[in-house]
């Protein structure tokens, strides 16, 4: 090593040891902008995710699951084990399709649920709605 190399290399560690003797209260400053940064970067992938998901784009991997005949087989009360095999899928495609099912299932209810306190509710209100009827003069 020549002198030269020395030098550069001393004043690099001597910057090393200024840069850590910095006040901390410039590394939360540097801390902060960081996170300020990581959550913007993740606003603008939810919000390009969400434009893609707008325009129909298919997000994501496409299943390869038959849920059609995962769906019967659950419903006749085969064993996941049994429809992986039958469905030739893994049993964990299995419990996916099946808690996509319920899930299904209770958006249904909630909203059926949610279509009769609507109904209950015109009817305690006293609203009538006019029956269609066919005027009186024409031939149907």
């Amino acid at each position: 090593m020549n002198q030269n190399e020395t030098n550069t290399n001393d004043q690099s560690s001597k910057e090393t040891v200024r840069l850590y003797r910095c006040s901390p209260d410039i590394w939360i400053i540097l801390a902060a902008i960081s996170q300020l940064e990581r959550d913007l970067i993740a606003d603008r992938v939810k919000i390009g995710l969400a434009n893609a998901k707008a325009k129909g784009k298919l997000i994501g991997r496409k299943k390869m699951r038959d849920s059609d005949l995962i769906r019967k087989l659950l419903k006749a009360g085969m064993s996941y084990r049994n429809i992986s095999v039958v469905a030739k899928c893994s049993h964990g495609s299995v419990s996916a399709e099946r808690a996509a099912m319920k899930r299904e299932e209770e958006e249904l209810k909630r909203k059926l649920a949610e279509q009769a306190a609507a109904e209950k509710q015109l009817q305690a209100s006293g609203v009538v709605f006019p029956e269609l009827r066919a005027p009186a003069g024409s031939a149907s």
